[in-house]
């Protein structure tokens, strides 16, 4: 019996839809003689023949999945617990998870209260801004009086992107213990480092796939693209220079985090993995926080009465251009203009200022009751490669 050629790519990703298998099997069993005149279509036989069809279109769409998987841009598609098993099976290497925000405040006794003394977990705070909660994480116990304010640091009890305080935060205390709770203030918050979402599908393939360039004796711009956000997982955006940015042989890295410009206790974290990897040039290696780049996009926003609330969503779409996990964006009219007509925008090939794009995930769910949009800002709004977006909304 002759052996059955093996599939073609483009074969074993086809998947062929239940009905149409159903036929070709109804037609298969009439070529073979079988008569199902007459058998109605809720009968047994037909049922088989259905839950066949229905069996092998699964089948087909698990092979697929499969096979297109080998493809990077199909990869980062699918559902996390596919690309988990697939990046783990190929590279070896497990998604990045998210972080809690850490930081550190300054808590004041008011007078004629205290001394106190804390140690972890003693004091539980509110960032009413955000409705997230901290705990204090001192390792050592740290005393506070009226006259010398104690700086503790924090961590907030969840993890997320969501979990960094913004602009001026204010503080609530939840609870503390007995007889060293009165009279407590939190202030001055200072982030060390910055809470963040588990890593997205795109930035999880391309750090898999920038791995090959750690197999490089002399280093490569692949293997910074892998060390960077492996050895300090609060960075998620980064750019590297290695075009001499300080004299022959020398590296510039500038970092930014979920919350904007790198914070130094992250810098000193990148600095420290890559000092003994760094090879590339191989001369002075500099690594800063990537400055932040402030623009204003003032827009008209033309809407039909339905939604009352079109300017805070277009505002709140506006500002995921701010979480962009990249360094150097050129910001072109039809993406801002999409964004403030409430259109759905998902993954999109964003143009950077060095050169070339890259995939990125905006995640605008979209909105309604917007019809026109009138912008003044000039475009394209192309952002310094070793510099990080601050965009603020001003929408009428």
């Amino acid at each position: 019996m002759p052996t059955p050629a093996a599939s073609t790519y483009a074969q074993t990703k086809t998947v062929t839809d239940a009905l149409t298998i159903e036929a070709s099997l109804l037609a298969a069993l009439a070529a073979a003689g079988v008569d199902l005149t007459g058998y109605d279509e809720f009968s047994l036989v037909k049922a088989l023949v259905s839950e066949q069809a229905t069996t092998r279109n699964q089948e087909q769409t698990l092979r697929a999945t499969l096979a297109q998987a080998l493809d990077p841009a199909i990869l980062v598609t699918l559902s996390t617990d596919w690309v988990d098993v697939i990046c783990l099976a190929i590279w070896q290497e497990p998604r990045i998870a998210a972080l809690p925000t850490q930081g550190t405040l300054v808590v004041s006794v008011a007078s004629g209260s205290g001394p106190y003394s804390y140690q972890a977990g003693d004091l539980l705070i509110e960032d009413t801004s955000t409705g997230t909660y901290f705990t204090n994480t001192n390792t050592a116990p740290q005393g506070a009086t009226s006259s010398s304010p104690a700086p503790l640091t924090f961590q907030s009890q969840t993890a997320g992107a969501a979990t960094n305080p913004g602009g001026s935060p204010t503080w609530k205390l939840i609870s503390a213990p007995s007889g060293a709770s009165l009279g407590l203030s939190f202030a001055s918050w200072t982030r060390t480092q910055a809470g963040r979402d588990a890593e997205g599908n795109g930035p999880f393939v391309e750090r898999c796939q920038a791995k090959w360039g750690t197999l490089g004796a002399g280093g490569n711009i692949d293997a910074y693209n892998y060390w960077i956000p492996t050895g300090t997982n609060a960075i998620t955006a980064w750019w590297v220079d290695d075009s001499n940015p300080f004299g022959p042989g020398s590296i510039g890295v500038w970092l930014a985090d979920t919350n904007g410009p790198a914070t130094t206790p992250e810098i000193s974290s990148v600095i420290a993995y890559l000092t003994p990897r760094k090879a590339l040039g191989s001369g002075l290696l500099g690594v800063y926080a990537a400055p932040a780049y402030a623009t204003t996009i003032t827009a008209t926003l033309v809407t039909d009465g339905t939604n009352p609330t079109y300017l805070s969503d277009a505002a709140v779409a506006l500002n995921l251009l701010n979480k962009l996990s990249v360094l150097g964006p050129v910001l072109d009219r039809a993406l801002v203009s999409s964004l403030l007509r409430g259109l759905p925008v998902g993954t999109i090939d964003l143009g950077l200022t060095a050169g070339g794009s890259k995939l990125v995930t905006i995640g605008a769910p979209g909105f309604g009751g917007v019809t026109g949009v009138t912008l003044s800002a000039f475009f394209p709004i192309a952002v310094p490669a070793n510099k990080v977006l601050q965009l603020t909304p001003s929408l009428s």
